[in-house]
């Protein structure tokens, strides 16, 4: 403000911009220290243990992975979404690492082969099929534990199949139900017109026997009244 009250605009302009330039450095320094830092500290515990002899493919990755997550976080100091991806990227290389290690050493202990090279080999080949399955990936956890948790997302394929079948058929009866429905509806339609045209013919008869009738009735009296008229025409002889 001395600068700006001295009407030093131009000194005012340039230190401000210093300023800016230290509080983002600092900002991004407290931002590493509290992601990347202890990271930074695992990944060096597994070098110390002799993870990176053990298996050094992984090692490799894992700090290959710190390095771009360092970077991502420097670049975005305040994107939190960013931050918690990269460094939950790392964590699992970390552990990753860690299970093939521990994959080596248990090999070591009963084989002369590239131990690290027949442990990632056993894993891709679970990660295939998880992958297959719905996409996980269980590289994080020990080999006996992935195949466990495999066999559990099977399991649960099976039955979701099953599920699915039961479904089907259901769907399927009940399409055959309505199908069903709709022809008896339609025989229930026809029997009904059937049963309305029946009655119109019983009407008709009905009428026609009752017109026949009324008819008879004309005839005999007509008859009576010709016999009554002859025998009064003839008289007594």
């Amino acid at each position: 403000f001395a600068y700006v009250a001295d009407k030093d605009i131009g000194d005012a302009q340039n230190k401000q911009v210093a300023f800016l330039n230290t509080a983002k450095k600092l900002e991004i320094k407290v931002i590493l220290k509290i992601n990347i830092e202890p990271l930074e500290d695992e990944v060096a515990q597994l070098k110390k243990g002799g993870i990176g002899t053990l298996a050094p493919i992984s090692f490799n990755k894992t700090k290959a992975e710190l390095t771009l997550a360092t970077s991502e976080v420097e670049n975005n100091p305040r994107d939190e979404e960013v931050i918690e991806e990269m460094t939950d990227k790392v964590k699992f290389e970390i552990n990753h690492t860690t299970q093939v290690a521990n994959e080596v050493k248990r090999l070591r202990s009963t084989s002369n082969l590239k131990f690290e090279a027949v442990a990632l080999e056993i894993e891709n080949r679970l990660l295939d099929i998880s992958k297959a399955i719905n996409e996980s990936d269980f590289r994080d956890k020990p080999i006996r534990v992935q195949t466990d948790m495999i066999v559990e997302l099977i399991e649960a394929l099976t039955d979701s199949e099953a599920q699915t079948k039961l479904e089907n058929e259901i769907s399927n009866l009940e399409a055959k139900l309505d199908a069903n429905q709709e022809k008896l509806e339609e025989e229930q339609g026809s029997l009904k017109e059937s049963n309305k045209q029946q009655k119109i013919l019983r009407d008709r008869i009905e009428s026609l026997q009752q017109q026949l009738t009324l008819k008879q009735s004309l005839i005999d009296k007509l008859t009576q009244d010709l016999t009554t008229q002859n025998e009064t025409d003839a008289g007594p002889e």
